[in-house]
């Protein structure tokens, strides 16, 4: 639905900001991750204040088994004042959707980053 939205049009930064990140979720979920990649850095370049785009960005990360660079979006955007418990949600989501040694890795990330935190994952 945002395809043919002239974002240029949209004065107000902070709603283009939220419609790209939008924009960019839904890419994310067609798995078309430049399209969301870009989408989600346009968002923090015209409200660099919300955590949401960073959460996509992290997210985005996890998808392409970049966790590394994944938990350092995740940590702007709760500087930003993202709720752990809603970046949880999103590697839960990831770790539903993967199989095998793939996830296995992930699992294993979470756990050395953050045994504590993310206990959770040894129940999955």
């Amino acid at each position: 639905m945002t395809e043919n939205l002239n974002l240029k049009t949209i004065k107000p930064a902070k709603l283009r900001a939220a419609l790209l990140t939008t924009r960019g979720g839904a890419l994310r979920d067609e798995k078309q991750l430049e399209q969301a990649e870009t989408c989600a850095l346009e968002a923090i370049r015209h409200y660099p204040d919300s955590h949401n785009p960073y959460t996509l960005m992290g997210a985005l990360c996890y998808d392409r088994r970049d966790y590394e660079k994944g938990d350092i979006w995740f940590e702007e955007a709760v500087k930003r004042g993202a709720k752990v418990d809603d970046q949880n949600a999103e590697i839960k989501r990831i770790l539903h959707s993967i199989k095998g040694q793939e996830r296995k890795e992930l699992i294993d990330h979470l756990l050395k980053k953050d045994s504590h935190r993310f206990a959770w994952v040894k129940k999955l």
